[in-house]
């Protein structure tokens, strides 16, 4: 299995070399976590007591273009991206703890998960990606979005960004994620062929 921390040019180059995917395939493939649900005890990533995933509503196992949704948002992929923040999760026995990004939306109990690699196909983390002072693998010293203002339960919460920067859109995948948040069918289409290849070419 790859590492949990790559970052775009580190997660296609992983899937040239399993799969011979290109940028395009890799993409789509990463689409299955419409259906995926983190199990906090086997990873170390999701949340306490929940079996929640990647998208809202991710126990219906639905495959569809939400996952590209939940990472691109109603626009061209930047300003208009849902808000998502980077947390540690810490573990404890041989589960190291791992870095997550989390996504709260007014109303909803639920509260989906990004790992690193799904960033990736949306944030370039390259050259933003280190260990902190405790040993951690995975911080990064940029945001999902610069600081601004959230409408949460009935009021406006100002995130705390430290005065840091956004991380570099991912140029190599953004024009393919907004073209599956806008197509559901198109992204099913590719995603039977993608996975057929996936199962030639390696598992």
């Amino acid at each position: 299995m790859p590492s949990n921390h790559l970052t775009t040019h580190e997660l296609l180059d992983y899937f040239e070399e399993a799969f011979d995917f290109d940028a395009d395939e890799t993409v789509t493939i990463m689409g299955v976590h419409s259906v995926a649900i983190a199990h906090r005890d086997i990873s170390g990533f999701g949340n306490v007591g929940k079996e929640e995933g990647w998208v809202f509503d991710a126990d219906t196992y639905v495959l569809n273009n939400r996952y590209y949704g939940m990472l691109v948002g109603d626009g061209d992929g930047v300003a208009s991206a849902p808000m998502w923040h980077m947390e540690l999760v810490e573990n404890s026995g041989q589960i190291p703890n791992r870095y997550q990004w989390y996504h709260e939306e007014d109303g909803k109990d639920e509260r989906p998960i990004m790992l690193h690699f799904d960033m990736a196909l949306v944030r370039d983390l390259s050259d933003h990606m280190s260990v902190d002072p405790k040993g951690n693998e995975g911080a990064v010293d940029c945001v999902f979005r610069e600081e601004g203002d959230e409408a949460v339960a009935g009021y406006t919460r100002r995130r705390r960004t430290q005065g840091k920067k956004a991380c570099p859109v991912a140029s190599d995948t953004i024009e393919k994620m907004i073209e599956y948040k806008m197509d559901n069918e198109m992204f099913l289409y590719d995603f039977e062929k993608v996975l057929e290849k996936m199962v030639k070419n390696g598992y």
